[in-house]
C-alpha cells in the first residue's frame, strides 16, 4: 500500500494545476480515509453499513478539512503552486519571495483589475521575461524600443513614442495579454493601457518558473 500511495504523491505532483492532479488528490483523500475507517473499525461498536458510510464520509471530511486541505495550501504558499496563464498551467517557485533578478529572466506576476471606460482589463496572472530592472531608462519608437541607450524589436501593442525609468523594487515586462473587444479605440488606447500593467512591484511578484516539471516541459525559453 505504501509503495502505491507515494506513486500516487509522485503523480499529483507531477499534475499540479491539472485536471489529472485533482483526481488523483481525491483518491488519496479516498484511500486514507478508508484505511483509517479499517483501522478503527475494530475499536468501535458493531457497525452497520449505515454506519460504516457514515464514518467513512466523516473521515473524508475531517481530513480533507484538517490536513490534506491545509497540507496543499501551504506546500502552494510556500514551495510551489501552479498558475493558469491563458490556456496552459505553470508551476512556479515559491520558496524564495524575491530572487536576485535580472534581464532577460522570467517571472510569474499576478496582475490587479484596472483601466478606464476606453480600455480595462481583468484581473489575473502574467508570465513574461523582465525587459528592464530597477533604475533602467525605456524609450518606445515606432519600430523599436531602448533600454538604456540598446534598441531591442518592439513588441506588439507597444506604444510608438515615450519613456519610462523603472522604479526600485520595480521591473519592467510586456504582459501577453488576450484582447477583446468592440467600437473604435484611438490609436495608442491599447498600448497605454497595457503600459500601465508592465511595471511590476514586488507585491506583485509570484515566483519564478521552473524550466522543467518532472516530465513537462513548461513555457519558459
Amino acid at each position: 500500500m505504501l509503495p502505491a500511495c507515494l506513486c500516487l504523491v509522485t503523480l499529483f505532483m507531477a499534475q499540479l494545476g491539472r485536471f489529472g492532479g485533482n483526481l488523483v488528490f481525491g483518491l488519496l483523500l479516498s484511500i486514507h480515509a478508508s484505511g483509517l475507517g479499517l483501522m478503527l473499525e475494530p475499536k468501535l461498536p458493531p457497525l452497520q453499513f449505515r454506519g460504516r458510510l457514515l464514518l467513512t464520509l466523516g473521515l473524508l471530511l475531517a481530513l480533507g478539512g484538517l490536513v490534506y486541505s491545509p497540507g496543499r495550501a501551504i506546500i502552494e504558499k510556500r514551495l510551489f503552486a501552479p498558475v493558469r496563464v491563458h490556456d496552459r498551467v505553470v508551476i512556479i517557485e515559491k520558496f524564495r519571495k524575491t530572487p536576485l533578478i535580472g534581464r532577460g529572466d522570467w517571472i510569474a506576476y499576478s496582475l490587479p483589475e484596472g483601466g478606464n471606460h476606453d480600455a480595462y482589463f481583468l484581473p489575473g496572472f502574467g508570465l513574461s521575461p523582465v525587459l528592464a530592472g530597477p533604475g533602467d531608462a525605456v524609450h518606445f519608437s515606432e519600430t523599436s524600443f531602448e533600454v538604456n541607450g540598446i534598441p531591442r524589436d518592439r513588441l506588439n501593442t507597444m506604444p510608438n513614442s515615450g519613456d519610462l525609468t523603472v522604479p526600485e523594487k520595480h521591473w519592467f515586462v510586456w504582459p501577453d495579454v488576450g484582447i477583446n473587444g468592440h467600437g473604435l479605440l484611438a490609436e495608442g488606447t491599447i498600448g497605454n493601457t497595457i503600459l500601465r500593467m508592465a511595471i511590476i512591484s514586488e507585491a506583485q511578484f509570484e515566483g519564478r518558473p521552473f524550466k522543467r516539471w518532472f516530465w513537462h516541459r513548461q513555457y519558459v525559453p
